[in-house]
């Protein structure tokens, strides 16, 4: 969010061209990982036409996808995680009532290396 405001200030702040020039490159690099090309182009383009209003309402709406996407993300390797301590429970329970490692494997869909990766976080 500092990020935001600080673009915020550089750009409502007046400016001759050579600042306006050096914004533009600053924002081409600082953006090149975090925006398409179409969207970094049309960012610089609003830029270029003072269209101050615009130009930040591109970058919060990129750092909403970017914060949406984390979230996204983070929830798909919450719920890896979550499956994975299930079945290393499971797997832990049924070795400990003496279950057969050919019927675990079967029951839970592995195979022997992964059985023993799992004997081993366990």
């Amino acid at each position: 969010m500092l990020f935001i405001q600080e673009m915020e200030n550089a750009i409502e702040e007046e400016h001759d061209e050579r600042n306006r020039i050096i914004l533009k490159r600053i924002i081409a690099f600082i953006l090149e990982e975090k925006l398409e090309t179409k969207d970094r182009k049309l960012l610089l383009e609003k830029l270029e036409k003072e269209e101050k209003n615009m130009v930040l309402e591109v970058i919060r709406k990129e750092n909403e996808n970017l914060i949406r996407q984390g979230r996204k993300e983070g929830r798909k390797e919450g719920k890896k995680e979550g499956k994975l301590e299930v079945l290393k429970q499971s797997i832990k329970n049924m070795l400990q009532f003496g279950e057969d490692e050919e019927k675990i494997m079967k029951y839970v869909g592995i195979n022997k290396k992964e059985l023993e990766n799992i004997k081993k976080m366990l």
